[in-house]
């Protein structure tokens, strides 16, 4: 696939299919999208492409007491991802302030005519663009009446009646309801972070446990609670045990996210270890001690255990 990453280095096509948009997840309903640009493309000897834009739009334009949006994908794993799809080309605009402002007939003068070129594009039902979102399908109709560019919207995208998007994503992910939220996405929602010092009381339990660096993440870590993972360690996978919350039978207040590899024993500080989420087991508890805490231990890992064997 080839990455043009800012303007100065987009390369025009006028064979570009192109569909548009934060494809924040890549999940199901996008690569709705992308099968649909990938027909096309290999019908009329097209090159299947994508316009998106980095950072996410609304990290740059936030509504006003919202909490910053946090991102289910990075930029590198949305490359990795459509690339894996069969996108050929990927245009990546740096969304900022002055970006954000100009008229959805000035996005599509300047960047799609003018910087990019396309033979067609298709977009989903709710697509909208430009400043405040202005721009929608029937601007793309207009703006390309009198041009041999052809335009297609597709319907709606729905897994067991549920809309497929990356906000009801967020939301199932913050619940903890991972499994509902790996149907949608269509793979296992991962977050990769580097393992920095604990205070080594998992150890101590007989539990020890890789702690990851969360800190002025806008990856989203899922809600608290304990949950069933694989995780990739030095291209080797492994069975987790993960832990997101304030370990409360301690009485820490400050939020972490540990796992624990089942049968291994390591030093792996300052790596980067890549944690996939299966499915939530429990909870996070306030035991009245520590031996309380390792019998649950010991029948949580029994649990994963059978889970992912």
């Amino acid at each position: 696939m080839n990455v043009y990453q800012g303007i100065e280095n987009f390369q025009f096509n006028s064979k570009n299919i192109l569909t548009i948009g934060t494809f924040d997840g890549v999940h199901l309903g996008h690569k709705y999208l992308l099968d649909r640009v990938n027909v096309l493309s290999k019908k009329h000897n097209g090159v299947a492409s994508v316009v998106t834009f980095d950072p996410h739009p609304q990290l740059v334009v936030q509504k006003e007491g919202l909490a910053a949006i946090k991102l289910l994908t990075s930029l590198d794993e949305k490359v990795e991802i459509l690339g894996e799809l069969g996108i050929q080309n990927l245009y990546i605009i740096p969304f900022d302030l002055q970006f954000a402002r100009l008229s959805p007939n000035e996005f599509i003068l300047t960047y799609l005519k003018k910087l990019i070129g396309l033979v067609g594009v298709v977009v989903g039902h709710d697509h909208g663009f430009g400043n405040a979102r202005e721009g929608n399908y029937t601007t793309l109709l207009n703006a390309f009446a009198a041009n041999s560019v052809w335009t297609e919207r597709l319907g709606q995208f729905t897994v067991n009646n549920q809309l497929v998007s990356s906000s009801v994503i967020r939301r199932l992910l913050t619940a903890g309801k991972i499994a509902q939220a790996n149907e949608l996405l269509g793979y296992n929602y991962s977050v990769t972070k580097q393992v920095i010092m604990g205070n080594k009381r998992g150890r101590e339990l007989g539990f020890p446990t890789a702690n990851l660096n969360i800190a002025d993440s806008d990856k989203l870590i899922p809600g608290t609670g304990v949950y069933a993972t694989k995780c990739t360690l030095n291209q080797k996978t492994y069975i987790g045990m993960a832990n997101i919350g304030t370990r409360p039978t301690f009485s820490d207040e400050k939020t972490s996210f540990e796992v624990h590899l089942i049968d291994f024993d390591g030093d792996i500080y300052n790596q980067e270890i890549k944690v996939e989420f299966i499915i939530k087991i429990r909870d996070q508890i306030k035991f009245n001690d520590a031996s309380d805490l390792v019998k649950q231990l010991k029948n949580d890992k029994k649990n994963i255990k059978s889970i992912l064997s």
